[in-house]
């Protein structure tokens, strides 16, 4: 069986800041945070796993791109509005 992974309940603040939480097959597996930019500077996304298992799994998902990389994708996907 296939992994899916996706982002949910992504709040941003005014300057750039993101919280969410990583989502496994339905399962939240991480939280997600982005301080917001500083002096221009957007910084990279960090986790926080709730298991190793799910780390390593993550982890080899991303294949040959970084976390922050993979994570930005999924964020991107999601404010882009998703025709019918």
């Amino acid at each position: 069986m296939a992994n899916i992974y996706d982002l949910q309940d992504i709040k941003t603040s005014p300057r750039g800041g993101v919280t969410a939480e990583l989502v496994e097959n339905g399962a939240i597996i991480a939280k997600i945070t982005r301080p917001a930019k500083s002096e221009g500077f957007v910084f990279p996304f960090t986790a926080k796993f709730l298991s190793e298992r799910s780390k390593y799994r993550f982890s080899d998902y991303c294949d040959s791109l970084s976390f922050s990389e993979v994570i930005e994708i999924f964020y991107t996907n999601h404010q882009t509005p998703q025709k019918a």
